[in-house]
């Protein structure tokens, strides 16, 4: 891509690579929160060589992920929901924008900024609660 001088890499990272902790998910949390800096990185590496790097963090998406890990996906309140179209269709509308993170889903971008500006005790705190109520 960086030879053609265009092209663009998508990393699949996920809303939980953005918060501060993930009981019960720790090593899933940790391999996204990896993904998200490298994409970061990548991003600004590659300024001005006409690729694009974005990373796609999504939340709770309707996939086979759930039913494949015995996960019971009704735990989890429907408005925290993101079909895969959803997913799909807002992570090609921020590639076009040139944005370097795409979050598809209100409350996922609203948890995401809450977790950015909270003071990280709070949101340590409250971020466990709510991986514990529903992971």
């Amino acid at each position: 891509m960086l030879d053609r001088g265009r092209g663009a890499l998508v990393l699949v990272s996920s809303l939980s690579g953005l918060l501060p902790v993930a009981p019960r998910a720790a090593t899933y949390a940790a391999t996204k929160a990896f993904l998200a800096s490298l994409g970061r990185s990548l991003h600004v590496e590659v300024a001005g060589t006409g690729v694009q790097v974005m990373v796609l963090c999504p939340g709770f998406t309707r996939t086979g992920f759930q039913e494949a890990s015995d996960w019971d996906q009704r735990r989890v309140p429907t408005l925290l929901w993101t079909s895969t179209p959803q997913v799909v269709d807002r992570a090609l509308r921020d590639l076009e924008r040139g944005r370097v993170v795409s979050i598809p889903g209100l409350p996922n971008r609203v948890l995401a900024t809450a977790a950015r500006v909270m003071p990280a005790g709070l949101t340590r705190a409250v971020t466990g609660r709510v991986m514990r109520r529903y992971a």
